[in-house]
């Protein structure tokens, strides 16, 4: 409703805390389980988010999560660690690997400890101190983060969007959702964390699965005749990966269909030039092959 909260993070508190008064209270029980709040002795009172398609940010509720409230860089992989890993548990032992691969044990120990208490004051600042952390759980000497957690992670819902798509029969619903997912890809994956040799891989994955879904779309308005959305979509990808050879050669074919073909042979001659500067290789056969007949036409 207009009045009510625009997040319902906001009430759990409220619950949480009426949850441990009346315990034998049966609706406040039910409100409690049905909200996935039971059991819960504390709550921060709002929603996570995370948005990492391009440079990282972090919002609690409304308030973004400034650079300095991390207090130290380790802190801030650790986070990105417990994220990535989402729904399991990582031993420390693993964590110290991955974070401090050049200290001894113990070092790597009293690096973690700092860490992980920085993390939870910049996730949690009024958690006390004996509460548990709500976004990081621990099991034993395994720490995870909380899935089950009120968040929002820009990563999973391009991964949705991208999955329904692929689910999807009827094409124009189809790229609504290939749509919506390419307007979250603001950039590469944590496109700001550049020295953390983990992340790569997961960078990679995404990239190819925005540059796959983007390749898709340029061939389907290709299909259909809609010239301008599909040159529009093939310049968006050609922006991510200059090197993308079946992008140039719908461009050429769209302006060869547009009786443009001086045009389509300027986008040869842009091909040419990137790939021998970038891979030190000519075009591919259809590339070529394609060119070829343009040429005899003229």
């Amino acid at each position: 409703t207009l009045l009510g909260p625009r997040d319902i993070s906001l009430l759990a508190p409220l619950v949480v805390d009426a949850g441990k008064k009346l315990k034998d209270e049966r609706s406040v029980q039910g409100l409690a389980s049905k909200l996935g709040l039971a059991g819960l002795s504390y709550h921060p009172g709002y929603t996570l988010r995370i948005s990492s398609l391009g440079n990282l940010r972090v919002w609690r509720g409304q308030e973004e999560i400034g650079g300095r409230e991390w207090q130290r860089e380790k802190a801030l992989e650790l986070f990105l660690l417990l994220l990535m890993n989402r729904g399991k548990y990582l031993p420390k032992e693993t964590l110290y690997d991955l974070l401090w691969p050049e200290e001894d044990e113990d070092t790597a120990a009293r690096n973690f400890k700092v860490s992980l208490n920085a993390l939870r004051k910049a996730l949690e600042p009024d958690r006390k101190a004996q509460e548990d952390s709500y976004y990081v759980l621990r099991n034993r000497s395994n720490y995870g983060f909380n899935s089950d957690a009120g968040y929002v992670f820009d990563v999973e819902e391009f991964e949705r969007l991208l999955a329904q798509g692929d689910r999807e029969k009827d094409k124009k619903r189809q790229n609504e959702y290939y749509h919506a997912a390419i307007k979250l890809y603001q950039g590469d994956f944590l496109a700001d964390v550049l020295y953390v040799d983990w992340v790569q891989n997961e960078r990679e994955r995404l990239k190819s699965a925005f540059l796959n879904t983007l390749d898709k779309l340029v061939r389907y308005y290709y299909l259909i005749d809609d010239n301008e959305q599909a040159l529009q979509l093939a310049d968006l990808l050609l922006e991510h990966d200059s090197c993308w050879e079946p992008a140039y050669l719908l461009k050429m074919k769209i302006h060869h269909r547009l009786n443009r073909p001086f045009v389509a042979i300027k986008v040869y001659e842009q091909c040419q030039t990137v790939l021998e500067r970038e891979l030190g290789v000519t075009p591919m056969p259809e590339i070529e092959k394609y060119y070829q007949e343009l040429i005899a036409e003229m």
